[in-house]
């Protein structure tokens, strides 16, 4: 096992000589200064960031990044060591006191007191943080003096020294073998399967395969997943072959392993989560006192194999209107365990990477009778346990949040040492913007159930926001605003270690005073400033330079003043320090243009958020559109939301923005132009606002929206009764469509190109479907068009290579041009007796169409009509056909049988090719046969003419070698050449 190194000298920050570290103050050579204990803990600890674009904001008004332990200082904020109000000093270079040196050391170690535990010092209720000092005398970090603890006393280089190599200890101890050699013992007449068979385990049955042990039912018998054994009672056992499928159940198993020596790491498997398909529930507007319906609906749920990711969305409605989206991304998610029986050694802790974007444009401040969460789904491990999540929000205004990170949550037991919590929450990125006051949140809940730990861990990350106003009546500025916002994280356990005790705890992990992502704004009169004029305490605002500077869309600016930083502010990787006075300088946030309507179309952003919320109003004008290109190539944002006076969003707009998950459209949009969301990997979901009418092409070339982006899920707003043309036009990953019972109509284009889609549901209130609207949908199965359709577009399954069945119209007229043009896997079709036309290449190419009865009342078969259909073995055309196109059945190479009823014409090439036909009839009705109507038919044998026939046609039956003998057409008057 890899020790941890403990320097006895210290970094190059607490070189203990007689230069000062801050300042012009030295100290006595045993004496730890704050900024030195503080980088001791980063050292201990590990504590380090992927990039320095992760480093927090300074919020300490004494230090600068021209300060030696800068550094070490920030990485402690960004693990929450520091628990100091934003605006305040550090005071780096005074000494660490105990209690300072206990808080902070306890805060990573995370010692819980027994609950029944009485402080052992005189000073618990005149110190900060009673329990932190309790765990130091328990752990013997320092001596009492008689009953006093001296909370202000410095700390001594051989105190800090003893305090971090019993950390180390601790972290040591901490560390899971995964290749430890766990033993069980099991108790008398228990199967053990052997790990090496190969087990498949569901809801109520367990699969072995290549085993040799013998069960039968009734028997108790323990099978392992991931090393962890798992006990189960044989209801009924079959055998087939080399395979035992056995039904199960657990009940009964309780005592079936008896003790345990055991460390490991169990990978869970996101693909078995199961999302929660639709809750609903009842609020009460509290403005009308109607009752409403509250609905959180899945959008779309996906698991990438390679990259082991899960990806759930949910909708969030109040009626049928949209207020909001949540998405989660989750990969990594493991459970990690030790259970020792025989040295009372026990650990059990979940860690996930998440990611998590919201994009909430309602106001719930209106609203009684809000759940406090709502669950998103979980995932079941059988025999161990289960994970669920959920969402949970308390939100007055609008909010777009993004958060990305790893969470560790969990606990240890030790005899020697008590009960210590796992906890740990490094994030990665983290942006919001928000209007009012929100708390909300994800928990992510582990159910657990191992063989001597029983019970729940949890952990809850998000974000907390309030605002304060102040109406001052008179004067100028009349009104101050106030907004703090921080990255909020709180862990639990509800467990039980048999034969131990019950640790029923939660702990916060970031506050707002240790949070590693603090944001303050001060507005006056809607106006961002850097101080109060009014005289209110505002310490410290967020610099525009910090990355997670991202102004509340109420306060609409195109660009914001903010002073430089001076001596005491610094910053670090885009962070800033605390408030000060320095250069003056002008930081630009949005462009933007403004129409003769005094209407402005943003243009560009220039922020560095990842949550970005677009401002209704700006400098004055209102924002009606998102201009072309605005945010094309933007690989940081993540979110956005749009106000609702948005009607507009121009070509490329979001184009490329590889990063960007969620997005809400804005309630009254009209028109979404072509790429405006192409490139959009991350975003997987959509919901189309049923105002939209107009998806212009890029000049012909065919692009949509949402061309070659991430759209899997997509849903129009009830209440639209038209789809527009290109909507998801060339969408090649979209495979889930929800079409509300308004629609009435499907525009051009709709859904070509998009080559996932497998299945769609067409309502029953649709009449018109236009053209091309599936066309290239190649991997579309089966499909049923509505009774209620009395007009049909060209070319609408054209391509649809894996097009199997098809349920067209009863009462319907005509086959368009094209419309099964190249789809290749259509077997049969049903027609209704009321078509009278199938236009030319309606079955073009279909190669295995192998049956077709043609209508009764048919009047017209258009050229290429059934053109290579490969596959097709047998056609009469009756008496009502009057028209038969050229190249009508051209190389249609099964067929044996053609029999042509009707009157009129037969077009040039109508049988080209037709290898295997053998007989032809051709009724009294038909006066004219085109040149190569039966080039190459080399199997024809009989050929029968009708009376109505006057000439043969240049190569009408040229090399059709097996034709023998012909009885020509009574009054036929001429024999063209090669005939």
């Amino acid at each position: 096992m890899k020790k941890r190194f403990i320097s006895i000298l210290l970094s190059v920050c607490m070189i203990t000589s007689l230069l000062p570290v801050f300042g012009t103050t030295a100290f006595a050579a045993d004496t730890v200064t704050r900024a030195e204990w503080i980088s001791q803990l980063v050292e201990t600890f590990a504590m380090t960031v992927e990039n320095d674009d992760n480093m927090p904001d300074n919020y300490f008004s004494d230090i600068t990044e021209d300060d030696s332990c800068y550094r070490d200082i920030l990485l402690a904020v960004e693990f929450g060591v520091i628990d100091i109000e934003a605006g305040d000093a550090f005071e780096p270079d005074k000494p660490t006191t105990r209690e300072f040196a206990a808080q902070t050391l306890n805060h990573a170690l995370q010692f819980q007191l027994a609950e029944d535990a009485e402080y052992t010092y005189s000073e618990s209720g005149d110190v900060t943080y009673p329990d932190d000092i309790q765990v130091a005398v328990n752990r013997g970090w320092f001596a009492l003096s008689g009953d006093n603890f001296l909370p202000e006393k410095a700390v001594t280089s051989a105190e800090a020294d003893a305090m971090l190599a019993d950390a180390a200890n601790v972290l040591d101890a901490d560390v899971i073998d995964e290749n430890y050699d766990s033993t069980y013992e099991f108790a008398a007449g228990v199967i053990e399967i052997p790990q090496t068979a190969d087990v498949s385990i569901s809801a109520d049955t367990v699969t072995i395969t290549d085993c040799s042990e013998s069960i039968s039912a009734g028997d108790i018998f323990v099978v392992y997943t991931s090393g962890y054994p798992i006990a189960f009672k044989a209801l009924s056992v079959e055998t087939v072959d080399n395979t035992i499928v056995i039904n199960v159940t657990t009940d009964g198993t309780e005592d079936a392993i008896v003790s345990v020596d055991a460390e490991g790491i169990i990978d869970i498997d996101l693909e078995n989560f199961e999302a929660n398909e639709l809750t609903t529930y009842s609020i009460t507007n509290m403005e009308t006192g109607k009752q409403e319906e509250l609905t959180v609906e899945l959008m779309g749920i996906s698991y990438d194999k390679k990259s082991k990711t899960l990806t759930a969305s949910q909708q969030i409605k109040i009626g049928k209107s949209a207020a909001g989206s949540v998405s989660i991304k989750m990969s990594n998610l493991k459970l990690n365990h030790k259970e020792n029986i025989l040295t009372n050694n026990y650990m059990a802790y979940i860690t996930a990477d998440t990611t998590v974007t919201t994009a909430i444009s309602f106001d719930f401040g209106n609203y009684a009778g809000l759940p406090s969460s709502m669950t998103l789904g979980y995932i079941n491990i059988y025999g161990i346990g289960s994970i669920s999540l959920t969402f949970e929000c308390a939100i007055e205004g609008g909010v777009s949040m993004a958060w990305d990170g790893k969470l560790k949550t969990g606990f240890t037991y030790t005899e020697h040492d008590g009960f210590r919590f796992e906890k740990e929450y490094t994030q990665k990125d983290f942006t919001f913007t928000a209007e009012t006051k929100i708390n909300a949140c994800v928990r992510l809940t582990a159910a657990i159930d191992l063989v001597l730990i029983k019970g729940s861990v949890w952990g809850t990350i998000g974000v907390r926001v309030n605002f304060i106003y102040k109406d001052h009546g008179s004067g100028k500025p009349k009104m101050c605003e106030t907004l703090n916002g921080y990255l909020y994280a709180r862990v639990g356990v509800d467990v039980e270690i048999i034969g131990i005790d019950v640790f029923n705890r939660s702990v916060d992990i970031f506050t707002e005073n240790n949070s590693p992502v603090r944001v303050y704004s001060h507005y006056e009169d809607s106006l961002r400033v850097e101080a109060c004029t009014r005289g209110q305490d505002v310490k410290y605002v967020t610099k525009t330079s910090s990355k997670y500077f991202n102004p509340a869309p109420s306060y609409g600016q195109s660009s914001y003043e903010s002073s430089g930083s001076s001596s005491g502010n610094g910053s670090s990787g885009g962070s800033s320090g605390g408030s000060g006075s320095g250069t003056s300088e002008t930081v630009v946030i949005w462009e933007y243009k403004v129409d003769s309507d005094n209407n402005a179309t943003i243009t560009g952003y220039k922020g560095t958020s990842t949550a970005v919320a677009i401002p209704s109003k700006i400098d004055g004008y209102t924002v009606t559109a998102i201009g072309s290109s605005a945010f094309k190539n933007n690989k940081s944002i993540k979110s956005v939301t749009m106000p609702n006076t948005i009607i507009a969003i121009g070509s490329s707009a979001f184009y490329n923005c590889t990063n960007l998950s969620n997005v809400q459209l804005p309630a009254y949009i009209e028109k979404l132009e072509y790429y405006a969301f192409s490139g959009c990997d991350s975003l997987t979901e959509i919901v189309i606002p049923k105002t939209l009418t107009s998806c212009p092409g890029s000049l012909g070339y065919g692009y949509g929206p949402f061309n070659g982006s991430g759209i899997v899920t997509a849903e129009f707003e009830d209440g639209m009764t038209e789809i527009p043309s290109d909507v998801f036009l060339g969408s090649n990953k979209l495979k889930n469509v929800k079409i509300p019972d308004t629609v009435i109509k499907i525009k051009n284009e709709a859904f070509r190109g998009c080559s996932s889609l497998e299945t769609i549901k067409i309502p029953n209130n649709v009449t018109h479907i236009e053209e091309s609207i599936f066309s290239g949908c190649s991997s579309l199965k089966e499909i049923s068009i509505p009774d209620s359709v009395t007009s049909m577009g060209t070319q609408i399954f054209k391509n649809c290579t894996s097009l199997e069945k098809v349920k067209l119209p009863i009462k319907y007229n005509n086959i368009p041009e094209s419309t099964f043009y190249n789809c290749q896997n259509l077997v049969e079709i049903n027609l209704s007796e009321t078509i009278t036309s199938i236009n030319s290449s309606a079955f073009y190419g279909c190669s295995k169409f192998e049956n077709v009865i043609l209508p009764k009342y048919l009047e017209k078969i258009g050229g290429s009509a059934f053109y290579e259909c490969a596959a097709l073995k047998e056609i009469t055309i009756p008496d009502s056909v009057t028209s038969i196109g050229n190249s009508a059945f051209y190389n249609c190479d099964s067929l044996v049988i053609a029999a042509v009823k009707g009157s009129g014409s037969i077009g040039s090439n109508a049988f080209y090719d037709c290898d295997a036909l053998t007989t032809l009839t051709i009724g009294n009705g038909i006066t004219s046969i085109g040149s190569n109507m039966c080039y190459g038919c080399d199997s024809l044998t009989d050929v029968t003419f009708g009376i109505g026939l006057t000439t043969i046609p240049d190569s009408a039956f040229r090399l059709c070698s097996s034709l023998q003998e012909v009885i020509l057409p009574r009054y036929c008057t001429k024999i063209s050449a090669n005939a």
